[in-house]
């Protein structure tokens, strides 16, 4: 490298440093990009608002290793940023992270940033493959994003005054990113309605309505509901229909949509509802309490959970499986298994999943040390062969008392979406006996119907 003149500048924060065309133009596509259309081009000017010493990126063309520190960081992360190169995202801690909900928007917009100072603000014009993981998490959790941005306050409500974050918005991304969203083949909706009321919303606060209704292009009318239908015809102007919508409203002519055909068609593009069922600090308030009051019946009773058990004590109904959904202020009924090892009650879920993240549980009115839960593990499973554990309690003291009811905690990265939950029993009870004995059960969660 030293054999080349120093016959280039990179002036950075009004500070002038030496280096060679050659050395230029392998740390700032920019730069090469610049001797293109001007080989005279001798310095290049560059103002961070992180202080740092130029002299460590000039170092790196010897490929020396460097211990850097957060500032260094933060300093070579904008220099790398400004001069077009894309290790920019290779060194930025930002981009070493997980992509979640919360974090792929403003990935998403650094990186847009990025690549129109570097090249050319129309996206048009850019390879966009850079963008791939972002937009392939974004399609795939599409719902949960923008619902997660509406769960958000917007206003502080002691002070009622609006709530700055700086965070961005699904709503401000530009248009033809999100067409390439909404084309992605990733795309998940809960139903087209969805998708629909998402694009509408864009065109009622867009200043540039033309712009917007172009993402109808993506919107199959054919399973839109008919309130979304005449949604669309109060603000949709005949000059304004482009090939793409009028296909798709042709096939909404042809059709009457089944339910059947909207599932099996498109079973690559629609995702369950996902609705959440905290722990609210509170008793009879999980989910079986929502099941009965969706269905207006009992559970087990409208065959959406079915309860079955290693052993039951006896035949009579005040000892059934059944009995352990029964709100936690049933003092008449209870489950109890016989006396043997290993014991277990099984909770299965018809037309629907849950992930378990919190149980709880309620004792029978029992003295201490008597037959109390003490040693047992949560289990989940979607075929009822293969289970997965995903809590245990040896020698737990909580449930040794009368009348008394517990949170648990389940290991949340091992809990998914399921249609099995079983207790089951790994050691004696606070009696020493192998007898399952509780009054009632409740789970948290989230439900996938």
């Amino acid at each position: 490298m030293n054999k080349y003149p120093d016959d280039f500048t990179f002036i950075v924060n009004g500070k002038k440093y030496q280096t060679n065309r050659f050395i230029a133009g392998l740390l700032s596509p920019k730069i090469s990009q610049l001797h293109f259309t001007d080989e005279s081009i001798n310095e290049y000017n560059i103002n961070t608002q992180n202080p740092g010493d130029f002299d460590d990126i000039l170092s790196f063309v010897n490929f020396e290793p460097k211990l850097l520190s957060k500032n260094d960081i933060l300093f070579i992360s904008e220099i790398f940023r400004q001069l077009g190169n894309d290790e920019y995202f290779k060194i930025y801690s930002n981009y070493q992270e997980t992509l979640t909900i919360d974090n792929v928007l403003s990935r998403l917009e650094d990186k847009l940033l990025f690549s129109r100072s570097t090249f050319h603000p129309s996206l048009n014009l850019f390879d966009c493959s850079f963008l791939d993981e972002e937009i392939s998490f974004i399609s795939k959790h599409f719902c949960d994003i923008i619902q997660d941005e509406q769960r958000k306050p917007k206003y502080n409500f002691q002070t009622g005054e609006k709530i700055n974050n700086n965070e961005r918005h699904f709503h401000d991304l530009d248009i033809e990113i999100l067409e390439i969203i909404l084309q992605n083949p990733n795309l998940k909706l809960y139903n087209e309605d969805f998708l629909f009321d998402f694009i509408f919303s864009l065109f009622e606060k867009s200043i540039d309505n033309s712009k917007c209704l172009k993402l109808f292009e993506n919107v199959k009318f054919e399973y839109l509901s008919a309130n979304s239908i005449e949604k669309f015809i109060s603000i949709f102007d005949f000059e304004d229909i482009t090939k793409p919508i009028w296909s798709s409203i042709c096939q909404r002519l042809l059709l009457t949509p089944s339910t059947d055909k909207n599932e099996n068609d498109n079973n690559n593009r629609y995702t369950s509802k996902i609705i959440q069922i905290p722990y609210k600090n509170t008793i009879n308030e999980g989910l079986f309490h929502y099941l009965r009051e969706k269905y207006s019946n009992d559970p087990y009773d409208y065959g959406i959970v079915e309860i079955t058990a290693s052993s039951v004590v006896s035949d009579s109904q005040e000892y059934q499986p059944k009995n352990s959904i029964n709100l936690f202020d049933d003092n008449n009924n209870i489950f109890e298994s016989k006396d043997l090892p290993n014991q277990w009650i099984c909770y299965k879920f018809n037309n629907f999943h849950f992930k378990l993240l919190k149980y709880q549980i309620r004792t029978w009115d029992f003295e201490v040390n008597f037959h109390h839960l003490r040693n047992w593990v949560i289990e989940t499973s979607n075929d009822g062969n293969k289970w997965n554990e995903i809590d245990q309690q040896k020698n737990c003291k909580s449930l040794n008392s009368n009348k008394n009811s517990c949170i648990f905690h389940v290991k949340s990265s091992s809990s998914d979406f399921v249609q099995f939950i079983r207790l089951r029993q790994i050691g004696h009870n606070w009696y020493d006996k192998d007898y399952l004995i509780f009054n009632s059960i409740e789970f948290y969660g989230e439900l996938m119907e």
